[in-house]
């Protein structure tokens, strides 16, 4: 049995199974929707139509949903359901509302797992799958985008919002989150890409490989593509740039709807914004020492860190892998091995403990002082909003 197969038999949702479009298409975009208008997934239709595309849309409610935003979605699938076209397609998943610590990471899988399913069939001429959500606008090059390789991309993106202060939250945590990137790449950790469910293209062979979308209620982006850069590059497409509605939400416990809550929040009281903070630049000197420290403890099989960085990994479990790396690992074998383990969780884990060594500071007093290719990085990332700026 091929990936392919022992993926559709074994590992994906039980949706695949029913009746399915028909035809052939370019591509298949995903995107799960609840308590959402129709109106920006009509306008992702248009573009589908144009490019001979397939929108797959995965209307459904958690068991969390209030009676208001059950309607809401009970009238979006009217509206969807009243559109006669071959290049949309509905999965009515609100027979039954998803568990509520599976949510949108399962309604991803169940559109994904149909996108592949039909690639598998030979029904999609690109072996990419893309993925977004019912807020974002797509560029006019979003499907035409020439893709190569395999693993994933993640587009570029800006997050809009008409209200000034929410516009003013968005861009104090895109500036945040492009200088997490950014510090990333200066320590040389492989785990330097956004991770954001509305701008990700996955290949089929790559998503069979990690076995879909974790059933996660938030965070299943990022545990995607934890996933994925551990057996295929995870590339960052500037060229391709999504506007994101900007947007409040407490629907999940983590992510960008809940820190554009607190981040409003905060400016209310202080619009200048100095009181937004963010990662201290000496956690990530530090996280660059521990890196380095690991990569050469997988050359000569000696482990010599300072006392912060091995505080630090021993919370993470690191000396019982130390051991285990030693013995069992050739040095080759032994720096994977060490990459998988110290992934994008245990990076972000490790950068909340340098916390304790390098307090926060606010964000927008540290930006100017970071070295120039940080300062780059940060702005190869983070675009804003041209109304806005």
């Amino acid at each position: 049995m091929d990936a392919s197969a022992k993926y559709l038999a074994r590992y994906a949702e039980r949706h695949v199974a029913e009746e399915l479009p028909t035809g052939t298409f370019s591509s298949a975009l995903v995107i799960p929707a609840f308590n959402e208008s129709a109106s920006t997934i009509l306008a992702m239709h248009d573009q589908a139509v144009a490019a001979g595309a397939l929108l797959l849309v995965v209307v459904n409610y958690p068991e969390y949903a209030g009676p208001t935003e059950i309607t809401n979605t009970r009238i979006l699938l009217e509206e969807l359901n009243s559109v006669t076209s071959k290049c949309l397609f509905i999965l009515d998943c609100t027979e039954n509302p998803l568990p509520q610590e599976q949510g949108v990471g399962l309604a991803r899988k169940i559109g994904t797992d149909v996108a592949f399913k039909l690639y598998n069939a030979g029904q999609l001429r690109s072996p990419w799958l893309y993925m977004s959500d019912a807020d974002v606008s797509l560029p006019d090059n979003y499907f035409s985008h020439v893709l190569d390789g395999t693993g994933a991309f993640v587009f570029a993106h800006r997050h809009h919002a008409d209200d000034h202060t929410l516009q003013q939250a968005s861009n104090l945590y895109d500036q945040h989150m492009a200088y997490y990137i950014a510090g990333l790449t200066f320590a040389g950790s492989r785990y330097a890409f956004p991770t954001i469910g509305s701008t990700i293209v996955v290949h089929a062979e790559t998503y069979a490989q990690v076995r879909g979308f974790p059933r996660k209620n938030a965070g299943e982006d990022f545990y995607l593509l934890n996933k994925v850069v551990k057996i295929a590059p995870v590339r960052y497409s500037a060229d391709v740039v999504l506007t994101i509605s900007a947007r409040r939400s407490q629907r999940v416990p983590f992510g960008t709807g809940p820190a554009l809550e607190k981040i409003a929040g905060l400016l209310v009281n202080k619009p200048d914004a100095p009181s937004y903070s963010s990662y201290n630049f000496g956690a990530f000197e530090l996280l660059r020492e521990a890196i380095a420290s690991l990569a050469q403890f997988a050359t000569t099989g000696e482990f010599s860190a300072t006392e912060p960085i091995t505080d630090i990994l021993k919370t993470l479990g690191w000396r019982q892998k130390e051991a285990l790396f030693r013995s069992q690992y050739q040095a080759r074998q032994r720096g994977e091995a060490i990459l998988d383990w110290f992934d994008g969780l245990k990076t972000l884990k490790f950068m909340h403990s340098a916390r304790s060594i390098y307090p926060d500071r606010p964000l927008l007093d540290t930006l100017p002082e970071l070295p120039q290719s940080v300062r780059a990085t940060i702005a190869a990332h983070y675009l804003g909003d041209p109304d806005h700026n």
